[in-house]
């Protein structure tokens, strides 16, 4: 009765305190406890730790559901200006101008873009890039988002100039959204110090329609360069996709590779495996004031959980029946 009451005034002092740190503060005291004494003290008592749990983002009844006012709008370049305030208007800027819009009032997002400069401290120099010699053939260029780490707070982008052959003419990369300074420097690069061939201007060059590279144009043009908006540029994605593999590849050196048995894991948790690789993620071990907790969730929330298990095999066992059962309900085969 002692240790309740003063497990009590401690709790009553210190309410986030789980049963980790009531053991500390109780062994502390002069008290001989282990936590899962004080775990079942803590239950015997009905104390739990005060902290967020989980469901948090779930939906009160007659809490109003607001529509999502982008679906439907076809989002075809990175960084798309889609900001808008609830219960507003929604204007989207495409490629060429023209405005989706989605209920009542409109929300007019003005953007400050960055002038193109030229001029000798400019890296395009139309009067030197003019004495090139020009070849009777068609660039492609653009700038593809790269993968961007969860502690990388803005988006990286890969600049590429693709030869016919699908060969790096150039490329850099851009922190944040490339403007038509990026462009230009690409371009320029190209052109004067090519990663293959010698020296040289392009009589076609083809991007896409994203609308600060248009105060460009009219420079190459009067390089004798054609320019052509296209949606796709096949040669560029096909590049961009060898280039994001080899990335991987770099990224998966020293990986420690399973053993035999550790491989037939997914023979054995079907359901478990085929989440992981394209629906969630799951979390398993053991939580303050839950004990031996598991659950899987995908990008919405919380999908299954269950805190029966005290061991892992019988918390994957736990897992893979209750995903089975979510995949069946779904229409899923394994």
């Amino acid at each position: 009765m002692a240790l309740m009451a003063l497990t009590d005034q401690e709790y009553t002092a210190h309410p986030f305190q789980g049963s980790r740190r009531m053991t500390t503060w109780l062994q502390g005291q002069g008290y001989p406890v282990n936590r899962k004494g004080v775990q079942c003290l803590l239950r015997l008592m009905c104390l739990e730790a005060v902290y967020p749990k989980p469901r948090l983002s779930v939906a009160g009844a007659g809490h109003k559901v607001y529509p999502y006012l982008l679906r439907g709008v076809a989002i075809e370049r990175v960084n798309r200006d889609h900001r808008h305030s609830p219960g507003r208007r929604i204007g989207l800027c495409g490629e060429n101008g023209e405005n989706a819009e989605a209920t009542q009032e409109e929300v007019t997002v003005a953007r400050e873009e960055e002038k193109l400069k030229l001029g000798k401290d400019a890296a395009f120099l139309k009067s030197r890039l003019k004495r090139l010699r020009q070849k009777d053939e068609t660039w492609e260029a653009d700038f593809q988002p790269l993968p961007k780490p969860i502690t990388q707070s803005q988006t990286h982008y890969l600049g590429m100039v693709v030869a016919p052959d699908g060969a790096f003419v150039a490329d850099t990369h851009v922190e944040g959204r490339p403007t038509v300074n990026d462009m230009a420097t690409l371009l320029a690069t190209a052109m004067r110090r090519p990663l293959t061939g010698k020296a040289h201007r392009p009589h076609r060059l083809h991007v896409r329609g994203h609308p600060q590279w248009r105060e460009l144009f009219p420079h190459l043009d009067e390089l004798g360069i054609n320019v052509a908006v296209h949606r796709e540029l096949p040669k560029v994605q096909h590049t961009y996709q060898g280039y994001l593999r080899k990335m991987r590849e770099a990224h998966r050196t020293g990986m420690v590779k399973p053993s035999a048995e550790q491989q037939s894991v997914e023979k054995l948790f079907p359901a478990t495996a085929k989440w992981v690789q394209g629906y969630g993620h799951i979390e398993i071990g053991d939580q303050e004031s839950f004990g031996f907790v598991v659950r899987a969730l995908d990008y919405g929330g919380l999908v299954f959980e269950d805190d029966k298990a005290d061991t892992l095999p019988e918390a994957l066992a736990a897992l893979e029946k209750g995903l089975a059962g979510w995949f069946k309900n779904e229409g899923v085969e394994l």
